[in-house]
């Protein structure tokens, strides 16, 4: 595959430009079995999404969070290096009430069956202790780590939920169910880092990333013991209708990934815009380009049209030193950088 660059205008109110050039390459060597999850054709909002998934020595598949993925109808995974898409993913297994879902794609080698390696300690034994989660934070496209300082307790996840609307948004669900056990992560967990795996000191696997409350912004997350899954082929009846039923539920506020529109601070009005243009070498436009802008809280994902445009309207007031853009075509080489 020749790979070509893909040069990007920025304008903030017609009055900046500047062209995106090659990402600088990460300092770390990124965990080869940590996947980004590129996600569209969801029912529910938003219909573009990013999110983390993994692969599990001697398993097939990838594994993530279900809440992602249940309502949506076309998902790929980049390998950690960027140098790897596997299309068509679907669901191959489930935990539906701890929200864990196993992806597969006929792009897998079967024949190989590298992945993180799970952990042999008991989840009990981890309370107290300092754990990791790698992912994908904010949709981009390098990975990052989250530091566990403690694991706070292993408690039903009912102990983390306040009793008000996020609660009745739990109960209405069904998944992830609020008796199951979770490990109570407290720390901020950033949109993106949902399904991602949370890892002990040597790098074995231990959970997997729930979510957090509020957009991952109250220092209230969970994550599912890695022992406890029981997952199920989706081919039984009752688990293909609770299927059917979740992906017609909207998401609310219940999950970390849903922040995709940030909201101004009261009393300062008004937007700005950025408009962005990309195109190839030659200045010629690229359609259908995936164009992704994170933010202190979220991220959104949109689409380049025929002439390689498409305007973010962004609400003043808000503390965009901390945002990155990433642009994706097919054939092309992605480009990053600070917005």
């Amino acid at each position: 595959m020749k790979w070509k660059l893909v040069c990007v205008t920025l304008l903030l109110l017609g009055s900046f430009t500047f062209t995106l050039r090659r990402a600088h390459a990460a300092a770390d060597l990124p965990n080869p079995y940590i996947v980004r999850l590129t996600i569209e054709g969801c029912e529910q909002s938003p219909a573009i999404r990013r999110q983390t998934g993994f692969l599990v020595a001697e398993m097939v598949g990838v594994v993530t969070a279900l809440h992602g993925i249940v309502d949506c109808t076309t998902i790929g995974a980049v390998s950690a290096d960027g140098k790897i898409t596997w299309g068509q993913m679907a669901l191959r297994a489930v935990d539906i009430e701890r929200d864990v879902a196993v992806l597969w794609s006929p792009d897998l080698d079967l024949a190989q069956l590298d992945g993180l390696q799970p952990s042999p300690v008991a989840p009990s034994a981890l309370v107290g202790e300092a754990l990791q989660i790698v992912g994908y934070p904010f949709g981009l496209a390098s990975q990052a780590t989250t530091v566990v300082t403690t694991v706070r307790a292993l408690e039903p996840l009912n102990a983390l939920i306040p009793v008000d609307d996020l609660y009745t948004d739990f109960v209405r669900r069904e998944s992830p169910a609020i008796d199951r056990e979770v490990f109570n992560l407290a720390t901020v967990l950033e949109p993106g880092l949902a399904g991602a795996p949370i890892l002990d000191d040597a790098g074995r696997l231990v959970g997997v990333s729930g979510g957090g409350l509020r957009d991952g912004t109250l220092a209230r997350s969970w994550g599912f013991p890695w022992t406890a899954l029981a997952l199920q082929p989706i081919d039984l009846p009752a688990t293909q209708a609770a299927l059917d039923r979740l992906a017609t539920l909207d998401l609310a506020q219940s999950f970390g990934f849903a922040g995709t529109h940030p909201i101004p601070p009261d009393g300062d009005g008004g937007f700005l815009y950025y408009t962005v243009h990309v195109v190839d070498e030659q200045d010629a436009p690229i359609a259908d380009a995936a164009i992704t802008l994170s933010y202190p809280h979220g991220y959104e994902v949109h689409r380049s049209d025929a002439d390689g445009f498409y305007v973010f309207w962004l609400p003043k007031g808000m503390d965009y030193s901390e945002s990155v853009l990433l642009v994706e075509a097919a054939d092309y080489q992605m480009v990053s950088r600070p917005l």
